[in-house]
């Protein structure tokens, strides 16, 4: 199946997308501030992604309150270091353009049944990278709030997994 080759040249080649990443966002413009984040922090967060890519594609259910509690995390941290959202939001969009860009560069896709199959799995990456979006936002603004009042039982945490259910089940009825 054409979408596991996909899989697996980002999970082999992981390495290589992050650092591409890292470049593209320590050097453009409009992501101004992760010029001040270590290249260690940027490469746990992102390499992590593309490592375990599959995870999330493949097993999404599973996972979901894991890949939800991760970002949310990641847009509190990002609020505490006064990265500005619309830059956080940017670099996540970023770290799917480079991946996307890397698999196009890879000459997998060579025929029009190619294209049906890379374009599926491109809008499952993107359905991915939406819900990041949404998750990383929620987790900045409650960057104000108490990690114990955000993670507690039916708090802010539970209620934006449990909103968001709707979204899910819309997704996977076009899947």
């Amino acid at each position: 199946m054409l979408q596991d080759k996909f899989i697996a040249v980002i999970e082999n080649h992981a390495e290589l997308i992050t650092l591409n990443w890292i470049k593209e966002v320590k050097t453009n413009p409009l992501t101004k501030s992760y010029r001040d984040i270590s290249d260690e922090d940027l490469h746990s967060r992102v390499y992590s992604i593309y490592q375990n890519l599959s995870r999330y594609l493949i097993h999404s259910e599973n996972v979901f309150r894991e890949i939800a509690e991760h970002y949310l995390r990641l847009g509190r941290a990002r609020a505490h270091e006064g990265v500005k959202l619309s830059e956080v939001i940017y670099a996540s969009t970023l770290s799917r353009v480079e991946l996307l860009n890397y698999i196009r560069s890879q000459g997998i896709i060579n025929d029009a049944v190619d294209m049906w199959r890379a374009l599926e799995f491109f809008q499952r990456v993107t359905s991915f990278f939406d819900k990041v979006v949404y998750f990383i936002a929620s987790g900045y603004e409650s960057a104000h709030m108490a990690e114990s009042e955000v993670f507690k039982e039916r708090g802010f945490f539970d209620k934006v997994v449990n909103s968001f259910a709707h979204w899910m089940i819309k997704d996977v009825k076009w899947q």
